[in-house]
């Protein structure tokens, strides 16, 4: 926390919240479209704006997700992390720099709620595809988070670091 003008700020900010309904387009009504896109997307979008605007917040990170790259059985979800690594590339361009955007793009996180819905099936054609064979372990998630805010990544802006197991 750093302090300015507006008392105390955030110098590093995480968007970690997720939303995933679980559907295919057809069965997707307006109202879950605007869930998933206000958690995953417009919501932080729109804080990170607000943060800009009042505080000296020097890194912003997001947690986004595999799907954003290979596609997924909920393509609403995918749409809206795909957005967060748009904005995460496009912020990282403006001049001049006020913050520091970057993501971190996890594969399938074991315990999560998505690992949870899968069927034994889905779950062991996923843990094939992925090299090391093994889901993100939460922990490990975590700490690459911790590591990336550290000052020795001053230099990265607008990296998506893919953390899944070689996906």
């Amino acid at each position: 926390m750093v302090e300015n003008d507006h008392g105390f700020v955030p110098d590093a900010v995480v968007f970690a919240a997720g939303a995933l309904v679980g559907k295919s387009l057809p069965e997707y009504d307006a109202a879950d479209v605007e869930r998933v896109l206000a958690v995953n997307f417009s919501g932080p979008a729109l804080f990170l704006q607000a943060l800009q605007r009042h505080s000296g917040v020097e890194h912003a990170l997001f947690v986004s997700s595999l799907s954003a790259r290979r596609g997924s059985f909920d393509p609403i979800y995918a749409a809206s992390k795909g957005a967060v690594e748009s904005l995460v590339k496009s912020l990282s361009r403006v001049r001049p720099l006020k913050t520091r955007v970057n993501a971190v793009s996890p594969g399938l996180v074991e315990g999560s709620g998505m690992a949870g819905q899968m069927t034994d099936g889905d779950l062991q054609r996923h843990l094939a595809e992925t090299p090391t064979g093994k889901l993100v372990d939460l922990g490990d998630l975590a700490g690459v988070v911790c590591d990336l805010l550290s000052p020795r990544w001053k230099s990265l802006n607008g990296a998506v670091v893919a953390l899944d197991g070689g996906r």
